[in-house]
């Protein structure tokens, strides 16, 4: 990739750790890929610091993930360095959205910086009302009011690939990540904002293992004495 090839956007799970959709990444190699973290403005080219570039060791997609029906569509890319500048995501709580809650999506809308037209990233407010995970949304979706399950693909989406959706919970004060927009997942509204998103509370549970695993990995001993248990006298 070169510095003018934008792929999808991310969010920061802790400091070496950032979470996309696994269509953006799934046909990517480690060593072909940079984040850019904490930069907000894309213009001119030439001002982008190479301090905010980090580079890509390792790409966990969600073991469930279809990349034909694009279930559980989520992945996580290993930095080589920590971010320090920037702060990582916080998870929702289990109380329910208040009507006087705000919610963004937060996106660049464009897959390419080359032509210099988008040099901001670019909040759309979604009315917190209109947010659900009702029988008309996918599950592991949620969705924006009046989405209905659809059969055909819509395109705006592949512009906020990963962008995610971020809404202010008053009672703890703090901005929570509630989705994140996949590629042609849905169809998009009147303003080309797209209206369905993968919840991060259906997928939670993963993603919290990515963070902070429960188990080790211990490697099989090369050695084939050690392989087995001595007998019991």
């Amino acid at each position: 990739m070169t510095r003018r090839q934008f792929t999808c956007t991310g969010t920061l799970l802790k400091s070496d750790l950032v979470l996309t959709t696994a269509d953006c990444v799934k046909d990517m190699m480690p060593e072909n890929m940079f984040v850019r973290i904490d930069d907000f403005n894309l213009k001119p080219l030439a001002t982008l610091s190479p301090r905010r570039e980090f580079k890509v060791t390792k790409i966990t997609l969600h073991p469930d993930y279809s990349s034909t029906d694009r279930t559980a569509n989520l992945a996580v890319l290993q930095l080589a360095k920590n971010a320090t500048r920037a702060s990582s995501i916080c998870f929702p709580d289990q109380s329910p959205l208040a009507p006087e809650d705000l919610c963004f999506l937060i996106g660049w809308n464009s897959l390419s910086i080359a032509d210099g037209t988008i040099p901001y990233a670019t909040p759309d407010k979604l009315p917190v009302s209109a947010l659900t995970t009702s029988a008309n949304c996918e599950e592991g979706f949620i969705c924006s009011e009046g989405q209905r399950k659809q059969s055909s693909q819509g395109q705006c989406a592949d512009a906020f690939q990963g962008s995610p959706v971020i809404c202010f919970i008053g009672n703890s004060s703090s901005w929570a990540q509630f989705g994140l927009v996949a590629a042609g997942n849905e169809k998009c509204n009147d303003a080309n904002v797209p209206r369905s998103f993968v919840s991060i509370v259906a997928y939670e549970s993963w993603i919290r293992e990515q963070i902070a695993p429960s188990f080790l990995q211990i490697e099989t001993p090369t050695d084939p004495k050690r392989m087995y248990l001595p007998p019991v006298v």
